[in-house]
């Protein structure tokens, strides 16, 4: 079935009226849950009817509508993974439904295969084959599990296929330039002819799964054609001659022209890893300042390709430069239509004030990269100046403590000088050392208030007296 609940799709509006009639009966009308339940499913009905039409967004919307009112049914999530999934570019959102599905029926084989067909949507063959074998282990019949399964494991397949069969036409290309576009033919024919197992044509029924699979069984089976045309792109791309690249590479402003790794390795985004490398062994052949020694620039020349080459082959430093590359050409394609749908300008009109499509992309990639490169120099020198400001904040605060501890220490030594020479002297002067001050004061007696004592006194020294 294309969406769950559609067998009923004809009875749930009077069913929905009946209930909530009586619902409105019994209760005074009062909202209960049944209501917002009941209304839920009259969205859901009103999206398979959508989806069987192929309006896949208005499908998507009324499942959000009945996601709105109950977001913990995981039957409308599944439903609306299937539509993204349909739509054809919001494969992303597919897969986020397709999660939730999971979170909320993991005992449920449907929601796997939503999953599974998501990540097989975006390619992830691994994640793919893991989500169906779940799916399998908690209802091992289905058909829509299993088709799915054969369908990433053949995915998968063909894509280890594609890379072992660029890798091998490398080599070859390597070995024998002259032979390299036999054996591309040869290995396209093996590669075209290989195919993919597509899923059972019996299980294309309203299940949008099985419509998903008979479509993608073609595009794997396309997967070791394509990659072979990508590698003929690159390898049959002309590269100059060795002053030809050196000016190109070390022209005027070539710092900023540079900050596109891809602009220097002249590459699209689409290349692999291992074009990337052919790609840098040959731009260094031609520019190594070992080989080019009456040109005194191709030293600079061969450092900009061995840094361009450096951030490419650095997979989070590539990934970020195509998503620079991506979002800037998506930016420009949809300012271009713009121009023209809303701008009044004429498609002659906007390519000759923008020029071409590509090369106005061309342009907005490079000034993306050096607005980049300006913003991460003010940070720099923003954090330059901060480490400057602190470190002739602690240059003064050690000069200050220096110069206390200078003073101290001289005033010290000043006094001690002072006194000794005083003590020296008073002795010369008089013969004897001189009286140290007393630095305490004898306590006396404090005379009674009055001048008169209360009590009296007995003279210890009276009987002297008597002596004399």
């Amino acid at each position: 079935m294309a969406v769950e609940g559609q067998a009923a799709a004809s009875a749930a509006p009077a069913a929905l009226e009946q209930a909530s009639a009586a619902t409105a009966a019994a209760d005074g009308d009062a909202p209960h849950e049944e209501d917002w339940k009941l209304q839920a499913e009259e969205f859901k009905t009103h999206g398979n009817e959508a989806f069987k039409k192929g309006q896949w967004q208005e499908a998507i919307d009324w499942y959000s509508k009945a996601i709105d009112l109950d977001p913990e049914d995981r039957v409308y999530y599944s439903n609306r993974s299937a539509a993204y999934l349909k739509l054809g570019d919001a494969k992303s959102k597919a897969l986020k439904d397709a999660e939730k599905c999971v979170a909320l029926g993991k005992d449920w084989s449907k929601a796997y295969s939503r999953l599974g067909a998501a990540q097989h949507a975006l390619k992830r063959f691994d994640a793919a084959i893991e989500s169906f074998r779940i799916g399998l282990s908690l209802e091992p019949d289905s058909k829509p599990l299993k088709d799915g399964m054969a369908a990433a494991e053949a995915g998968q397949e063909a894509e280890r296929k594609a890379r072992w069969e660029a890798a091998r036409i490398e080599r070859d290309l390597q070995a024998a330039e002259k032979a390299a576009e036999d054996a591309a033919k040869k290995r396209q024919e093996k590669a075209a002819g290989a195919g993919v197992a597509k899923a059972d044509e019996e299980a294309v029924s309203e299940d949008p799964l099985n419509s998903f699979f008979t479509e993608i069984g073609s595009e794997a089976a396309q997967k070791a054609k394509e990659a072979k045309q990508l590698k003929d792109k690159y390898t049959a791309q002309d590269m100059g001659t060795p002053e030809q690249q050196i000016n190109r590479l070390v022209g005027p402003n070539f710092k900023w022209k540079n900050l596109n790794p891809y602009e220097v390795l002249m590459l699209d985004t689409d290349a692999t890893v291992e074009d990337i490398k052919q790609r840098y062994r040959k731009l260094s052949t031609l520019v190594h300042p070992d080989k080019r020694l009456d040109m005194p620039l191709a030293r600079d020349a061969f450092e900009e390709v061995k840094q361009a080459y450096q951030q490419l082959i650095d997979d989070g430093r590539r990934k970020l430069a195509v998503a620079t590359i991506e979002a800037v050409r998506l930016r420009v394609a949809k300012e271009r239509a713009r121009l023209v749908a809303k701008g009044g300008l004429t498609p002659q009109a906007l390519e000759a004030q923008h020029g071409s499509a590509d090369a106005h992309a061309r342009k907005a990639v490079m000034k993306e990269f050096a607005s980049i490169e300006m913003r991460r120099r003010e940070i720099e020198e923003h954090k330059q100046a901060q480490k400057k400001r602190e470190r002739s904040q602690e240059d003064e605060e050690q000069a200050k403590l220096k110069k206390t501890f200078a003073r101290e220490k001289e005033w010290n030594e000043e006094e001690g000088r002072d006194k000794r020479m005083g003590n020296w002297r008073d002795f010369a002067r008089t013969g004897k050392a001189p009286k140290k001050a007393k630095m305490w004061k004898e306590e006396e007696r404090a005379p009674p208030p009055g001048g008169r004592q209360k009590f009296a006194v007995e003279d210890a020294n009276s009987y002297k007296k008597a002596w004399k």
